[in-house]
């Protein structure tokens, strides 16, 4: 499944058929393991998978969860994880719904968005091209006497690369590790067609909701109703909510609605 959404390959009733057929032949005694399950829930969030509201695929999925607790994991299956509970947070269809699932459930996901488990993420490895056209924006806007803010945490998981307080635009800049291969020419055989992979589709999306006005408080206020009042995790996440990247759009300090942007290493090459 996540192979398939990273190829962009399923609609979404297949993605529901494949799901299905998961459920269907997994163990109701052994839980998945966390490969599979981070391999799962990582292919529903790039598909942009909504369960149907009388389905119980979101109830089965949850508790997958919750049941791997505390257990170890990896930084991709971190990672995993969290996109598939942010791509749920960030869907009011599919928020009502968890909203029916029991306490601890709930609680199990918003764990996997900001639990001792899911620290702030680490700067995403970048290639070299990336790098130097990162480094050639600010090294521009430097020079010329222009405020910037650089790698701007907007969340558990959720960041952007530049950000420019004057303008009020957040940019995302992006290398040749965010389109897909092979580099195809357009008709006239000039410039090549960039395809944005999932991953980065997946990205624009959950930063753009949380841009739209009033919606990171909202999605606050949910994940609130999420985590079981009193519980000793929850108490630890209640007094680190000021911690940096804890919060969702807690570093957006802002009177004007903020705009999301994209410039490849290509265009900026081509600028004048």
């Amino acid at each position: 499944l996540a192979a398939t959404a990273r190829l962009e390959l399923l609609e979404a009733a297949e993605v529901e058929m494949l799901f299905n057929r998961l459920v269907t032949v997994a163990s109701p005694v052994q839980p998945l393991g966390l490969d599979v399950l981070s391999s799962l829930c990582l292919g529903l969030a790039l598909a942009g998978w909504k369960p149907a509201a009388a389905s119980s695929n979101l109830w089965q999925v949850v508790t997958w969860i919750a049941e791997v607790g505390k257990e170890p994991r990896t930084p991709p299956q971190v990672a995993a994880l969290r996109q598939f509970a942010l791509a749920i947070l960030a869907d009011s269809a599919t928020c009502r719904a968890v909203g029916e699932l029991p306490a601890g459930l709930k609680n199990a996901l918003a764990s996997t968005i900001r639990g001792p488990q899911a620290p702030p993420p680490r700067r995403t490895l970048a290639s070299d091209t990336t790098l130097k056209f990162r480094h050639e924006v600010a090294e521009t806007l430097r020079r010329a006497g222009k405020a910037y803010d650089l790698d701007l945490g907007l969340g558990p998981g959720l960041s952007v690369e530049l950000a420019l307080p004057s303008s009020g635009v957040l940019w995302l800049l992006d290398g040749p590790e965010s389109f897909r291969r092979p580099f195809l020419a357009d008709a006239a055989g000039g410039r090549p067609l960039l395809n944005l992979i999932p991953t980065e589709l997946l990205r624009s999306r959950l930063i753009s909701t949380l841009l739209t006005p009033g919606s990171a408080s909202a999605m606050e206020a949910t994940l609130a109703t999420w985590e079981i009042p009193g519980d000793p995790e929850v108490v630890t996440r209640t007094a680190a909510r000021s911690a940096p990247g804890f919060g969702l759009a807690q570093n957006l300090v802002s009177s004007q609605p903020l705009g999301l942007a994209r410039l490849h290493w290509l265009e900026w090459e081509r600028l004048p």
